[in-house]
């Protein structure tokens, strides 16, 4: 009984969130945040970006750093969003993004896949999560798997 409920509670969550996110909004997020990093419009990256960034994106750039600043992420967006990261998000689009939550909150992600098995299983990729944050949405979390 307690899984039929908390399906239940799952389904209903994702259905009432689905109302709250449409394609528009998915579109303005690539529009907005994804784009800027393809195109490595530094600017635009800095302005879409919530500090302090969550995650473990700092250890890329310094493994011995206990967190990452601003200045960090400034002065490394070009080792950070490399060449191969560009190439990966320029061959997708809006539907690559992933949408959770409810309507209290939200978030949507985007997985960068950068190396897979030769089974086809990820084996190195960067995980982006946007959120909505004093009116526009804002990358708030990247992450290194693999």
């Amino acid at each position: 009984m307690k899984s039929l409920l908390l399906t239940f509670s799952l389904i209903a969550s994702l259905a009432a969130f689905g109302q709250t996110t449409t394609d528009e909004d998915l579109q303005n997020i690539w529009k907005t945040n994804v784009q800027p990093i393809i195109d490595l419009d530094e600017e635009a990256i800095l302005a879409t970006t919530q500090f302090p960034l969550e995650g473990d994106w700092y250890e890329e750039i310094d493994p011995e750093a206990y967190d990452g600043t601003e200045e960090m992420f400034a002065d490394n967006i070009e080792s950070i969003f490399t060449e191969e990261v560009r190439n990966y998000l320029s061959k997708q689009d809006y539907n690559s993004l992933s949408v959770m939550g409810d309507e209290d909150w939200t978030a949507v992600t985007l997985l960068v896949v950068l190396s897979v098995d030769e089974e086809g299983w990820t084996e190195e990729s960067i995980g982006l999560e946007f959120e909505w944050v004093e009116d526009q949405w804002l990358l708030v979390s990247m992450s290194y798997y693999g």
